[in-house]
């Protein structure tokens, strides 16, 4: 966690593709107990704006093993830590493709996967009422063991993709002041 700007400097999961489960989403987020409060961001930060409450890692991505890890899994990625401002049109439509597109190569290949995200923290971010800077930009990076070309386990191949968002076209400075 950034404690000065209330946001995680990064979140990372392990997906197994092969053992995905898709528990329900059962409740909304939350403070995260672990965590003293005024170093998270909160609910404020989402309150008369065009911002949703992104997560970084995909509330399904780390639900995989037994069904209590699963579950365990899906709570936790319901934290406000793993929460991060992005402006509904990033968050609703090219973020959750590429979540989409992950999850279904995932599925797909019985890959093995590792996902590492974050915030791209920069001077320029714009200030929120509340005090937080809100990222112009988020990065992800994927590395991946799946099936080969010929889907064989045999030929697995080692892959990695790496991706920057920006959504500084979308969140004006004026736009996060009432």
């Amino acid at each position: 966690m950034n404690g000065a700007r209330r946001l995680a400097f990064f979140a990372a999961a392990n997906i197994d593709g092969a053992d995905l489960r898709r528990p329900r989403r059962k409740r909304a987020f939350h403070l995260d107990p672990r965590l003293e409060d005024h170093l998270q961001a909160g609910e404020a930060l989402f309150r008369d704006y065009d911002l949703d409450r992104g997560h970084l890692i995909r509330r399904l991505d780390p639900t995989w093993g037994s069904a209590e890890e699963a579950e365990e899994a899906n709570r936790d990625s319901m934290f406000f830590p793993n929460i991060a401002p992005q402006h509904k049109a990033l968050n609703q439509r090219i973020w959750l493709s590429l979540e989409d597109h992950i999850l279904s190569f995932t599925e797909e290949t019985d890959a093995k996967v590792s996902v590492l995200v974050g915030p791209v923290f920069s001077h320029r971010d714009p200030p929120h009422k509340t005090g937080i800077l809100v990222p112009l930009a988020y990065w992800k990076v994927i590395a991946s063991v799946g099936r080969g070309r010929r889907g064989r386990q045999s030929d697995r191949v080692l892959q990695a993709q790496a991706f920057v968002m920006s959504q500084a076209d979308l969140v004006k400075p004026g736009d996060l002041e009432l």
